[in-house]
């Protein structure tokens, strides 16, 4: 991702789908182009961006792959601040693990779907940048999966790297805070936003 001098960006993304999530990707494939921009503009979890271009490719033979490419505009995407930008760092891959509150809960817990996430985002900064607040690496372990964030930066170029890991099984009731417990960290970390310095 670009960022400008003003907190402008345009980011170009670049998205793999294989196994049970190029199921869900495929039949896109198929659409006609209009249908197809209305679903990526539908999917994206940005709040304001403006879709510049997008197409997909499947390179893979043995194992079904779906390449997706887009590239996108998102004004004031690091703030507005004439002093330092603001920058959310998980900038689409925010999924909804939001689960009700129960006091006691009966029935056994049933994930049927493992998978595996794994993000990366450089953002190149302008000139003369420099940290003021970088968040804290982040790792949660539950019996449930795990997630993993990374924050670095070297010169005008800071790098945010996000794996998620959600294992599929079956859970005593019992274990239903733990499982409210671990989304809620989840949910949090991925907020998280880096401080930059404009000079």
């Amino acid at each position: 991702m670009d960022i400008d001098i003003s907190g402008n960006a345009v980011a170009k993304v670049s998205t793999s789908y294989s196994g049970l999530q190029y199921e869900y990707v495929a039949p896109n494939l198929y659409n006609e182009p209009n249908d197809q921009k209305k679903w990526f503009e539908h999917k994206n979890q940005i709040p304001v961006f403006r879709l510049i271009d997008y197409k997909y490719s499947t390179p893979g033979d043995i194992i079904p792959v779906v390449e997706e490419k887009q590239t996108l505009q998102l004004d004031r995407y690091a703030g507005t601040n004439p002093g330092m930008f603001v920058i959310p760092l998980n900038l689409m891959n925010k999924p909804d693990f939001s689960v009700k509150e129960l006091k006691q809960r009966k029935n056994e817990i049933v994930i049927t779907t493992a998978f595996t996430d794994v993000d990366t985002i450089k953002f190149n900064l302008p000139e003369n940048t420099k940290p003021e607040t970088i968040p804290q690496n982040q790792e949660i372990k539950s019996i449930f999966g795990e997630y993993k964030s990374t924050v670095s930066m070297e010169k005008n170029m800071l790098v945010y790297i996000r794996r998620i890991t959600i294992n599929k099984s079956r859970y005593p009731a019992e274990k239903y805070q733990e499982l409210t417990d671990f989304f809620d960290k989840i949910a949090k970390a991925d907020k998280c936003k880096a401080i930059i310095n404009k000079t």
